[in-house]
């Protein structure tokens, strides 16, 4: 099962995007400029913008995920709890983006 490498990504795009992307590119002013004076998205922007958006794809995934490793119980109990809080830390993280819309569109 490849759950834990899909909640790893998951988990790995939000950091990355949350600590470097985003702060880069809150950062450059002329790149907000152009934004909130100009018609039309940057492409700097929409491409940093969609990194949240593949990563709640990927958290659904993991949360889909969730109920066939606890019924097939193929893990430890142990692993069990620790991909649900991890996949718990996952919804927050997604509702966390769309709270502050860090979305390319809102939801």
């Amino acid at each position: 099962m490849y759950v834990r490498l899909v909640a790893g990504a998951a988990f790995l795009l939000f950091v990355v995007f949350v600590l470097v992307l985003l702060p880069a590119v809150m950062g450059d002013m002329t790149l907000l400029k152009s934004y909130m004076f100009g018609r039309t998205v940057p492409l700097a922007l929409s491409a940093v913008m969609t990194v949240p958006v593949i990563a709640v794809l990927l958290s659904a995934v993991a949360a889909t995920s969730a109920v066939p490793v606890w019924r097939r119980r193929s893990w430890s109990v142990w692993h069990r709890v620790h991909y649900s809080i991890v996949v718990i830390g996952l919804i927050m993280l997604a509702w966390w983006v769309n709270f502050w819309n860090l979305f390319v569109f809102r939801l």
